[in-house]
């Protein structure tokens, strides 16, 4: 079996405290026949952050490189830190609202469809407060 471990900033704790929503439960009471290992939180986490760090590259290249897409990333302070995470807990819901879980090991969400749905305004302005979405005008 395949390590099913993720390296996430935001954790299924942090989801829970915010939202009063236990994102395992949510997620295996939606997918059938899931083939990760009853634990898919971390992966949708995972799949999230990933497509959130793409989207901060490709609006701010002048200050985010490709290295922000490590796993081991850090932030440069806990606010930013923070307001990322507030950012993921609210495209997370989003997506649970509007998007279609699926069965597949890489993706929860189909890219296709994530793109299609686009970033949460309230994950926006989470990574505008933090800093992370503002564009450098010199």
């Amino acid at each position: 079996m395949a390590d099913l471990t993720y390296n996430t900033i935001t954790t299924v704790d942090d989801y829970l405290r915010a939202t009063g929503v236990d994102l395992n439960e949510e997620l295996i009471a939606r997918l059938t026949d899931d083939v990760g290992d009853n634990n898919p939180a971390p992966r949708f986490i995972y799949q999230v952050e990933n497509y959130i760090k793409e989207k901060i590259v490709a609006h701010n290249p002048i200050d985010y490189s490709v290295d922000i897409l490590d796993d081991n990333y850090t932030f440069k302070t806990d606010h930013q830190t923070k307001q990322f995470k507030r950012a993921v807990m609210y495209q997370i819901s989003f997506l649970l609202k509007n998007g279609n879980i699926t069965n597949d090991l890489n993706e929860l969400i189909p890219r296709e469809q994530m793109e299609l749905l686009g970033l949460d305004s309230n994950a926006q302005r989470s990574l505008y407060l933090g800093g992370l979405w503002n564009v450098r005008r010199c």
